[in-house]
């Protein structure tokens, strides 16, 4: 009993902070057990987050939206929660501009995304170092890129492709083509920057379906990985296989 207090006032304290305790015991076991219902009802965010396709495309806009579009649906037919997102730049007459690629990259979301790009070309220094140091700082965070190989603009010379615009960055995945024959599409951009060539419907040859083919599959699986897991996975998977050109269900499965 503490000193200089009667008995009376101890017991009439000692009750009350016992009350207060077991009030306080109830209020946090209940809070407690809400909290958990909360948890275990509430759906992972990610779960939640569709998988989104975000196209750079140099068809006129009028053609991605009466061509390119269906494509793209084709290739994704079994991907019900997945997007597409056109981040191409357009000028005032909705033709492509590669001068506005810096901006529509602003655009790209940061997760759960994949970045298919469908045109390349010979990286010059002044002009593109801005956009390198961009789409760098985009991978590094976990963006992940799919840009086709590419070929040089009618009676320009084929380059290596360490000398190409998405040759700068090694976390770009870059996707060739192939020809009927099993052959690179004459005139590509090529080199060890390439992590495979596919063969697309011949229908559709030439048209750099082939990394949009690629980049489908892998948004359809996006999320059985971290964002920034898949490139070595990816490279791995090339490094343990047979062929020159993996095809994508030895990446995918099938």
């Amino acid at each position: 009993m503490t000193s200089g207090v009667k008995p009376q006032e101890f017991l009439r304290r000692t009750l009350w902070i016992s009350d207060n305790e077991g009030m306080n015991a109830i209020a946090n076991k209940t809070l407690f057990a809400a909290l958990t219902l909360i948890g275990f009802w509430a759906p992972p965010i990610s779960a939640a987050t569709p998988s989104v396709l975000a196209v750079i495309d140099p068809v006129p806009k009028a053609e991605f939206e009466s061509v390119r579009k269906s494509q793209i649906q084709q290739q994704l037919r079994a991907c019900s929660g997945c997007q597409i997102l056109n981040l191409t730049p357009y000028d005032s007459a909705g033709n492509f501009d590669p001068s506005g690629l810096s901006r529509q990259l602003n655009n790209v979301p940061r997760e759960n995304a994949v970045v298919v790009v469908l045109w390349n070309k010979r990286f010059e220094p002044n002009a593109d170092k801005g956009v390198v140091e961009q789409i760098k700082g985009l991978a590094s965070q976990g963006v992940l890129f799919v840009a086709t190989a590419g070929k040089p603009e009618p009676r320009g010379a084929t380059l290596g492709l360490r000398r190409t615009l998405w040759g700068q960055t090694p976390q770009v995945v870059i996707i060739g083509e192939l020809t009927e024959r099993e052959r690179l599409l004459p005139g590509t951009f090529f080199g060890p920057e390439m992590l495979t060539a596919i063969r697309p419907p011949s229908e559709v040859m030439g048209q750099d379906v082939a990394a949009l083919m690629f980049s489908a599959r892998l948004v359809s699986q996006l999320k059985e990985k971290k964002s920034t897991e898949w490139v070595d996975f990816l490279r791995n998977k090339k490094a343990t296989s047979k062929r020159m050109w993996p095809s994508i269900d030895e990446f995918f499965g099938r």
